[in-house]
């Protein structure tokens, strides 16, 4: 679950299991990126990105744990190939 401001949409990068499309559809438009574990360039998930302009990498396999509200920078460098670099991690009050 998404717990954002909607002044933060455009600095989010969505990362999600699946489909996810359900939640997704109001505030993809604002948002920085998607990353998702599953889906194919045919995926309503990927069309819906594609008619936002919204980056989405799909078939994601992330190896180790990307804790809620970390930083990351998402690199692009292909259509095949991306990263996920965590910046800096959430901080905890």
């Amino acid at each position: 679950m998404l717990e954002i401001d909607d002044d933060d949409l455009d600095d989010t990068i969505a990362f999600v299991h699946k489909g996810g499309m359900t939640f997704l559809s109001p505030i993809l438009p604002d948002l920085k990126a998607i990353v998702c574990t599953a889906g194919s360039r045919e995926s309503h998930l990927a069309i819906l990105s594609r008619e936002s302009a919204v980056p989405c990498v799909l078939v994601a396999s992330i190896a180790g744990e990307i804790p809620d509200g970390a930083r990351v920078r998402l690199g692009l460098t292909d259509s095949e190939t991306a990263t996920i670099d965590v910046v800096e991690s959430a901080v905890t009050a």
